[in-house]
């Protein structure tokens, strides 16, 4: 911790309201978080002079570096675009990130310990409520539905797959998933009782599985798989959460049949694997996979999702090392010259972006692009593990 400077106990009251506002706005209001980073960075803007020798520190410097470098690659990026009203819109409020992480970092470098942990209690409190709503929503969803078979289902029905809790849209699984090691890692420094800890990691894997969100469940495991690797002191413990959260989602696939064809069939579906999926399942699997706007599929490539990743693919070979600027895929993917992608679903290829995050970087900011991302990657996963 460096060492406090009161000149600056008023900015810490400013970021410590605004920092634990920040997971809560992400919730119920994209605006509202958007207004908060930018509060931030004109805080960090207008008191530049009083935060002058934390601007300077080693602590800080790396992250700053690497923030302002992608940045001007934005910057340059724009001369090579090809849609410069698309990537202009999108380049020039990037600054703000640069700022806030200044913000931020300032705020777990100067503020006493006992706001920082105010912070993470907040956090902790917001995901857990999160968490349970989506649990007990998903819960109440299946058991109305348990005995319902797609071929049952009236003009006005719809089968439910996931829960959204306090979200508008399908980003819950998405959010628990990018946020639930903050929480666990402050619970571990703090040698919280490892039952707790168990419980808490299991009501946060229980929610990311009833978002019905196969991207955001994968990325779950990845994160566990990631610090496993990297926090030899905490691997112990990590296996036991592993086989619980791999025990209740396999649970979850034999109890609740709607989840399993959301999570199993229609993927199994989507790589063309239609002889592994029961007949009982394969109308709801073909519907949940896209339904009649699908042409037949006979592996991956043949789904939405291949044709969108065949198209971001195609995107960057055309443009290997700036790739077509940012905030364009939705302006490629319409372009007659993809339609000739190898998919039997090519007219599904229009999106606004590919559904993968790494493509949509390289088909958008190329080579060079991608290798400034996964520097910052790196350094926000360093600074978590080892703040």
């Amino acid at each position: 911790m460096i060492k406090n400077n009161q000149n600056l106990n008023e900015i810490q009251k400013y970021f410590l309201i605004l920092i634990c506002l920040l997971p809560l706005m992400l919730i119920f209001s994209r605006a509202f978080s958007e207004f908060i980073v930018i509060i931030i960075s004109f805080l960090v803007i207008f008191n530049l002079k009083r935060m002058r020798a934390f601007f300077l520190s080693k602590e800080l410097r790396i992250d700053f570096f690497v923030i302002i470098l992608f940045f001007i690659y934005l910057l340059i990026n724009l001369f090579f675009t090809l849609n410069i009203h698309l990537s202009i819109e999108r380049t020039l409020p990037f600054i703000r990130w640069a700022f806030f992480v200044i913000g931020v970092s300032y705020f777990f470098a100067f503020t006493d310990i006992k706001k920082i942990e105010l912070f993470f209690k907040v956090l902790l409190m917001i995901m857990l409520i999160q968490s349970l709503y989506v649990i007990v929503d998903f819960s109440i969803i299946q058991i109305k539905q348990y005995s319902t078979i797609f071929g049952d289902l009236s003009d006005d029905q719809s089968l439910i797959y996931r829960s959204n809790g306090f979200f508008s849209d399908n980003k819950s699984g998405s959010y628990i998933s990018k946020f639930f090691l903050i929480p666990i890692l402050w619970l571990v420094s703090k040698k919280t009782n490892d039952y707790k800890i168990l419980s808490v990691f299991l009501i946060f894997s229980f929610a990311v599985f009833a978002s019905g969100e196969r991207a955001s469940i994968f990325g779950f495991f990845i994160t566990l798989g990631l610090v496993f690797l990297f926090l030899k002191n905490f691997r112990i413990k990590l296996l036991k959460v592993i086989c619980l959260a791999a025990l209740l989602l396999i649970i979850l696939l034999t109890a609740v049949p709607h989840f399993k064809t959301r999570i199993v069939d229609s993927t199994l579906f989507l790589f063309g694997y239609t002889e592994l999926i029961k007949d009982t399942n394969i109308s709801e699997a073909y519907h949940n996979s896209g339904g009649d706007v699908l042409n037949e599929i006979d592996s991956f490539k043949d789904s939405q999702h291949g044709s969108h990743i065949l198209t971001a693919i195609q995107i960057w070979k055309n443009n290997k090392f700036f790739g077509s600027g940012l905030k364009t895929f939705r302006y490629m993917s319409s372009k007659k010259e993809f339609e000739n992608i190898d998919s039997k679903n090519s007219h599904l290829r229009f999106a606004n972006h590919p559904h993968n995050y790494y493509l949509e970087i390289l088909s958008e900011l190329g080579v060079f692009g991608i290798i400034i991302f996964l520097l910052l990657a790196l350094r926000v996963f360093y600074n978590l593990l080892y703040f």
